[in-house]
């Protein structure tokens, strides 16, 4: 090969290898404007916490939302169960996960300290905080599965009252819009939702979409969100075709969730979490029952946080010293939540 031959193949590596360079510099640029979301993408899960972030809540006095390794609002644990510790696992989503709160408010973590003075016969206590934001029972249930490694004594699910109805508004496979707060484009290929969602070019190309989505999508978006409203379908779960085939979904996640604890021998405990328009309105809890009477079949125990929350109020507890919103608890009802759940996994002879 001739000297000038060499020197132009060197000219074009020389040239491609530049461009890349300028590619990556502006993409790296991209991405400080347009930065990763505290949430990265999961061939299954569809979205998970990024591990290792650390960022501010935009609600509820900014507070600080560390996710752990694992991908949990929690503190960092040793994978494998130390000898003679009781360890808990808790799946769910925003109001598990915390919104509002710090992971050291949330029930979770006070479930675990309050477990030391009133569980004996331990060396050390875990509950581990397995919710995020948004996750519903098929995200619950691919939790569990993953999450069985660190070999828990016993497991909560975390049932809120948008897990039947949030996937239709959501999941592409529910014909949902495939896109939502949590800024993840949910794509089948790997490498394709890498590009898309993990590079500057890509998160520039979601911000877009999202405008010109807001600008010509609006009508449909809020029909959508009218047909599957939390309201609608506490009203008319057992009347609606839609809301049949809805909750056909959610009680096969949560059967199967069941009978994999069952099958692990784990105690399983379920509790259900309202939305506050529900409180004090028997005609709005059909939900209630439905979950109730199908943890009965299959010999779950559960916890029902309405019936709980009727009861305070009636004491004189005021409604806001309990909830921040609709349905995510104040640092207070999260301590309520906690007190419960003890009381609740000792006289079932959970723990």
């Amino acid at each position: 090969m001739d000297r000038s031959n060499i020197k132009h193949r060197l000219g074009n590596l020389a040239l491609l290898l530049g461009t890349l360079l300028v590619i990556i510099l502006i993409d790296r640029v991209l991405l400080t404007k347009y930065p990763l979301p505290r949430w990265k993408p999961d061939p299954v899960l569809h979205y998970k916490h990024r591990p290792g972030t650390y960022t501010w809540g935009k609600t509820y006095d900014n507070k600080p939302i560390f996710i752990n390794r694992y991908g949990f609002h929690d503190d960092n644990f040793p994978e494998k169960k130390a000898e003679g510790e009781l360890r808990g696992l808790i799946v769910g989503d925003s109001i598990v996960m915390g919104h509002g709160v710090t992971s050291a408010e949330t029930f979770t973590n006070q479930l675990e300290k309050l477990l030391p003075d009133n569980v004996s016969g331990y060396n050390t206590y875990q509950v581990i905080n397995a919710g995020v934001q948004g996750y519903s029972t098929f995200q619950y249930l691919e939790t569990l599965k993953r999450t069985l490694k660190f070999s828990p004594d016993f497991i909560v699910i975390g049932f809120c009252m948008n897990d039947p109805t949030e996937p239709y508004l959501v999941n592409k496979s529910y014909g949902g819009s495939g896109l939502d707060y949590h800024g993840i484009f949910q794509i089948s290929q790997p490498w394709v939702s890498y590009l898309v969602n993990e590079t500057g070019f890509g998160r520039f190309a979601i911000y877009i979409r999202k405008r010109i989505t807001k600008k010509f999508s609006s009508v449909e978006r809020e029909v959508r969100k009218e047909i599957y409203s939390v309201r609608r379908m506490a009203q008319f779960s057992r009347t609606d075709p839609v809301y049949i085939e809805v909750w056909k979904h959610v009680l096969s996640d949560l059967a199967e969730m069941y009978e994999l604890a069952g099958k692990e021998k784990i105690p399983i405990v379920l509790i259900i979490f309202p939305h506050t328009f529900q409180i004090s309105n028997e005609i709005l809890k059909e939900p209630q029952k439905i979950l109730k009477q199908h943890a009965n079949l299959h010999g779950v125990a559960y916890l029902d946080m309405t019936d709980e929350a009727e009861k305070l109020i009636i004491e004189g507890v005021p409604l806001d010293d309990l909830f921040l919103d609709s349905d995510h608890y104040t640092v207070k009802g999260h301590r309520v939540v906690a007190n419960l759940l003890l009381r609740h996994l000792k006289s079932h002879g959970l723990i």
